[in-house]
């Protein structure tokens, strides 16, 4: 009878245990949001796969779509995916350093023209880390994958939807944005060059007033309203950020130019919806920031798992949001 007792409270025992090591798997499992394999991985004390974003700037909307893809592409895949969001760039260089110290697996970021924050980089690659770059590209270091778009195109495209837009001769304003510290600015160049290369082209006769703002909130209302105070005849002006947008709307809301001075913006957020309905934007230009996310994320984990993956470029292209298509895309931004 003694004998039977043990044996059955040996029986009841082994089967609370292996519920008790079931429960713990699924919990590690539902919890951390790893696959089967990075649990496997993990109980024979073997590293997972860690990569990390650092996404800097102050388009808050436009790199909040950024790293949703990028996290819901990594649940997807069942790896750990660590976000960083720094507004300058040397704080970007300091992080980017941390990772390399740190031996992550991958690091996804943007091309950003400052030497320390490039030295940065070609240490990840010294390192063989692999590096995707999103939004704007360095052809100095070896990346090994850029997700985004090409400048100059940009330009062309911006240029050429405010001439199909506006027919009347005047002076139109074309901002772009430098980063914080960067010490030069290739992509504002490059998107300069595409604009002003279409004015030339069609020989218009409206006069190019090009400016550079820098990142903070109210950079580009001050260079609006000094203009506004110099010049008379101002038909339109074209911005190349989400934060440039909507500091000139508010410009051109104060001074009462609303209807007087066309504005084409760049990116989509809730207020520069609001001001495409209204009619105060013309048009915005826009690349999926969802999509970047997406693409640097299957980028980075191809370059990771395939030794003979080939992949460099992915181009995002430019599409134009006005009053007629907004719906669609509000519709689209909602489902992901």
């Amino acid at each position: 009878m003694k004998r039977a007792k043990e044996l059955s409270l040996n029986i009841i025992t082994g089967i609370l245990g292996s519920v008790f090591l079931i429960s713990f798997i699924l919990s590690v499992y539902y919890s951390g949001g790893n696959s089967l394999a990075d649990i496997g991985r993990g109980l024979d004390k073997e590293p997972r796969v860690h990569f990390a974003a650092v996404l800097i700037g102050t388009e808050k909307q436009f790199l909040n779509a950024v790293e949703e893809g990028l996290s819901d592409k990594a649940e997807k895949e069942g790896v750990n995916i660590e976000i960083f969001r720094l507004s300058s760039v040397s704080e970007a260089a300091e992080t980017i350093d941390m990772l390399v110290t740190a031996s992550v697996d991958g690091i996804i970021t943007q091309g950003i023209q400052e030497a320390g924050f490039l030295e940065s980089l070609e240490r990840a690659k010294e390192e063989e880390i692999p590096l995707i770059l999103i939004a704007s590209d360095d052809h100095t270091i070896s990346r090994d994958g850029y997700v985004g778009g090409n400048p100059f195109e940009f330009g062309m495209v911006a240029a050429s939807y405010y001439l199909e837009q506006q027919k009347l001769l005047g002076k139109v304003v074309f901002i772009t944005q430098t980063p914080e510290n960067a010490d030069e600015d290739t992509t504002g160049k490059l998107q300069t060059q595409g604009f002003m290369d279409v004015f030339e082209n069609r020989h218009r006769e409206s006069q190019v007033i090009t400016k550079k703002s820098d990142s903070t909130l109210l950079s580009a209302e001050g260079i609006v309203s000094d203009l506004f105070l110099e010049q008379s005849d101002i038909s339109g002006i074209v911005c190349t950020n989400e934060v440039d947008t909507l500091g000139v709307v508010q410009v051109v809301i104060d001074l009462n130019q609303v209807g007087k001075v066309m504005v084409v913006g760049t990116g989509l957020t809730n207020q520069i919806a609001e001001y495409i309905e209204m009619g105060i934007i013309k048009g915005t230009l826009y690349r999926d920031p969802y999509t970047i996310g997406k693409l640097a994320f299957e980028g980075l984990y191809n370059y990771y798992t395939d030794d003979e993956a080939e992949w460099n470029y992915q181009d995002i292209p430019v599409t134009i949001i006005t009053q007629e298509n907004l719906g669609q895309y509000l519709q689209t931004e909602g489902g992901k």
